[in-house]
């Protein structure tokens, strides 16, 4: 096969395999030579495994080399076909093809950066297995076991620290190389890829915004932190809004047909020029990805609203209509708002809760008057939303419904996190110091999942009549008897387990109960005698 036809990452392990042997050809013919200079192997040997080549010709290479290293022997070509002769890995003809061997040591282009593509080894194999991790996370997500998921993320966690330090073995000067950014781009992205790009960078510092101002108002509440802190935050969203506006003028600058410059109040920037920071802005990139954060809201709105779940949307809105019947249900859910995906259920959340810890009354329309004073649109609630709603009042258990929407929450957020590893380890645009960082930012993000308890089923119970304002009503979760077809998808530990029957009797008390019986029997004989 022609070196042309290969991947970049076929021809590394061939130009490292190849300067290998031909640095240890070289110190075979000329001793002398030999000494005066280091030896590649020895640089490379440490931090290199077999499983770093994707190739199985290649692994048997690098084993053999390691073997004949460990013999103190040199690994010549003439020693390392000799030795895959004797193993019992590969064919008989595929050994013995002195042909493969030439090929490595063609295909090497300098000799003496063995290190370099031995970096370069290493970050094809990095970006496979955060591939593979991904993939598993992800067939974890839509099996919808919580055990599995969280055995699958605490396995892909320990499974990045075990790439990072694996990234740690490769020599500085390598990794510095190998870690350093293009400076320029072959092909620049097209504008609905850049648009993609902009839309999930906005998701996630929407998502990290709102956690973050939850986590600060809890403490608050709890009286752990003051208004300062809060007006910290405040500060840094005005001036990432701000940010936004400057990068959405630099778009309109930079664009091929740009748009009506804003009269709201933003500074004018030509495409390159210096910002206050010194910085300076590729235009071509951040007018491109700031299009895609300014387009028309409404539009996005449409867009997201079409991809909801309908199911979802429906256990929101009983989950709300359970809280407003029993506002008392509201202490035993452990929700931050995050896991609701339409509005006005997060924001019909968020007021419940308010004005349950606040002691005044919950019912429809003060939910919905608190969540409008908090700049909810509860306008554009859908007719589905509301009939939700309407049988949440009748019937339902809030904590059954709230264990049913964070285990749908955690498996989406997992589901998107091991997309976002896949795409990241399917870019070879992608540094691997980057990737790791990521991966690892994104595996601490998600929460751990509830696991349920499969032989206790909480049985909703139905409402004869509608409370009455201020009355609490009381929900009791029923034990309910499981079905046959129930009981054949739970594990064997959670089975009831049969009575045992009691072991017989042995030994000496055996004998002495027969003796008694005997004695017995004698007795009445000798009665009737």
């Amino acid at each position: 096969m022609s070196a042309g036809s290969e991947t970049p990452a076929i021809r590394a392990e061939q130009a490292l395999l190849g300067s290998i042997l031909l640095d240890e050809q070289t110190r075979a013919s000329d001793p002398a030579k030999a000494k005066a200079s280091a030896r590649l192997l020895n640089e490379v040997l440490r931090w290199i495994l077999p499983g770093d080549f994707l190739r199985p010709y290649h692994q048997q290479v690098w084993s053999t080399v390691r073997t004949l290293h460990r013999r103190g022997q040199l690994a010549t070509p003439e020693a390392v076909r000799a030795e895959l002769g004797r193993s019992s890995q590969l064919r008989p003809e595929t050994a013995q093809d002195g042909l493969l061997l030439h090929q490595l040591t063609s295909a090497t282009p300098v000799v003496s950066r063995a290190p370099l593509y031995g970096g370069m080894v290493v970050e094809a194999s990095l970006h496979r297995d955060m591939h593979t991790e991904a993939v598993r996370l992800k067939q974890a997500a839509r099996e919808g076991d919580p055990a599995r998921l969280v055995s699958a993320q605490a396995h892909s966690r320990s499974r990045v620290g075990v790439l990072r330090s694996r990234w740690e073995r490769v020599p500085a000067g390598v990794r510095a190389r190998l870690d350093r950014p293009a400076t320029f781009e072959a092909t620049p992205p097209s504008r609905a890829e850049a648009a993609e790009q902009a839309r999930q960078l906005a998701t996630q510092a929407a998502q990290i915004q709102a956690t973050a101002a939850e986590q600060i108002r809890a403490a608050q509440r709890a009286g752990r932190v003051g208004a300062a802190d809060l007006g910290v935050l405040e500060m840094l969203a005005e001036m990432m809004r701000r940010l936004v506006s400057v990068v959405d003028y630099l778009a309109n600058a930079g664009v091929d047909s740009p748009r009506q410059a804003p009269t709201h109040g933003r500074v004018a920037l030509a495409p390159g020029q210096s910002l206050a920071g010194g910085g300076r802005w590729n235009a071509a990139f951040v007018s491109a990805e700031a299009d895609a954060l300014t387009r028309d809201q409404p539009a996005q709105a449409e867009a997201s609203q079409g991809g909801v779940d309908p199911a979802r949307v429906a256990l929101e809105g009983r989950l709300i209509g359970c809280l407003l019947a029993d506002q008392s249900q509201v202490d035993d859910l452990a929700l931050n708002g995050t896991e609701f995906t339409d509005p006005s259920a997060k924001a019909m959340y968020a007021a419940v809760a308010e004005i349950h810890r606040a002691g005044g009354a919950v019912d429809e329309l003060t939910v919905q008057w608190a969540a409008q004073r908090a700049g909810a649109d509860l306008t554009e609630m859908t007719p589905e939303f509301r009939r939700a709603i309407n049988d949440g009042l009748l019937v339902g258990s809030a904590p059954v419904y709230a264990d049913e929407l964070v285990e749908v929450a955690t498996r989406e957020q997992a589901t998107r996190a091991a997309e976002q590893l896949r795409q990241a380890s399917a870019d070879p645009r992608v540094t691997p110091a980057r990737m790791l960082a990521e991966a690892e930012v994104t595996l601490a993000g998600l929460p751990e999942p509830k696991v349920r308890h499969h032989d206790t089923a909480a049985r909703p119970v139905r409402r004869t009549e509608d409370p009455a304002p201020g009355v609490r009503v009381e929900i009791v979760a029923e034990r309910r008897v499981l079905t046959p077809e129930e009981r054949l998808v739970l594990p064997i530990s959670t089975l009831p387990r049969p009575q045992r029957r009691p072991e017989p009797q042995r030994g000496p008390e055996l004998h002495a109960r027969r003796r008694r019986r005997q004695a017995e029997r004698a007795a009445e004989a000798e009665l009737e005698f």
